[in-house]
């Protein structure tokens, strides 16, 4: 959307699996969705909407705008000496050898773009920054330094909060389709056994493992949707089955608690 290249408008086929370069990128249900935008493609988890997106502004395009939201750089956490600056590839990092070719010996290939428009293979991020990035849809476009805190009392509202470079009628837009992942989406679980819980927003994820092991699994989420005040990342590493399988269950208990105690 910021590129310009698919507005907020958008609306793409998805199919069973689209080809790039040798390969067939599979849509995670075989089949498809048909034509949608950008609210169902987050909804339903679409691969194939997000590598056409991808594929279509390119390797710079995306580098660019995730390093607006935080990553490929450390958050300023006390801890930042335990901490992984992570990867987001760049067309630049290709040409200077990938972090372990020859300079000029590891092009850009189409198989990459694929891969890297749903966050795998190039794609290399922590927990903190997920929530760092997921932190500034929630609050409507501030990257937010996070802080470790041993008492509720302790008071970090003066801390300074950056206004990230991104039209916040595309934040809105992806704020409100992480809505729809939790009303009626891949994350719609996270309200079963729960009374009384404010409304959440989310997103359900899977990644492999760069190191051939089993898959992980991911589920963010924040809640109150609006004016949020509680944002939770589970992590289940090398946990095949899905974000909402594995994950989405450590955040509900989260919630539960919370919710529970005010």
């Amino acid at each position: 959307m910021e590129s310009g290249k698919f507005p907020r408008e958008t609306m793409l086929d998805t199919k069973p699996c689209i080809t790039y370069g040798s390969q067939c990128f599979r849509e995670h249900n075989d089949l498809g969705f048909g034509l949608i935008g950008y609210e169902d493609a987050l909804r339903v988890s679409s691969n194939t909407f997000f590598y056409q997106v991808g594929h279509g502004v390119g390797v710079d395009e995306i580098y660019k705008v995730s390093r607006k939201l935080g990553f490929n750089s450390l958050s300023g956490i006390e801890i930042s000496e335990q901490e992984n600056i992570g990867l987001v590839a760049s067309s630049e990092w290709a040409k200077a050898g990938r972090g372990w070719g020859q300079p000029g010996r590891t092009p850009w290939v189409p198989e990459d773009i694929a891969s890297m428009s749903i966050g795998q293979f190039v794609v290399q991020v922590t927990p903190i920054q997920i929530a760092r990035a997921y932190a500034a849809i929630a609050n409507g476009g501030y990257l937010v330094t996070p802080y470790l805190v041993k008492k509720d009392e302790e008071n970090l509202s003066d801390k300074k909060l950056i206004k990230i470079d991104i039209d916040s009628n595309n934040i809105q837009l992806i704020k409100s389709g992480l809505r729809k992942v939790v009303e009626s989406g891949t994350g719609v679980s996270i309200n079963y056994g729960v009374s009384n819980l404010p409304p959440v927003s989310g997103k359900t994820g899977t990644a492999e493992d760069g190191e051939g092991g089993l898959d992980h699994a991911w589920f963010v989420c924040f809640t109150p949707s609006d004016k949020s005040e509680l944002l939770v990342v589970a992590f289940a590493q090398n946990t095949p089955g899905g974000g909402s399988v594995h994950a989405l269950p450590m955040a509900r208990e989260i919630l539960k608690v919370w919710n529970e105690k005010e």
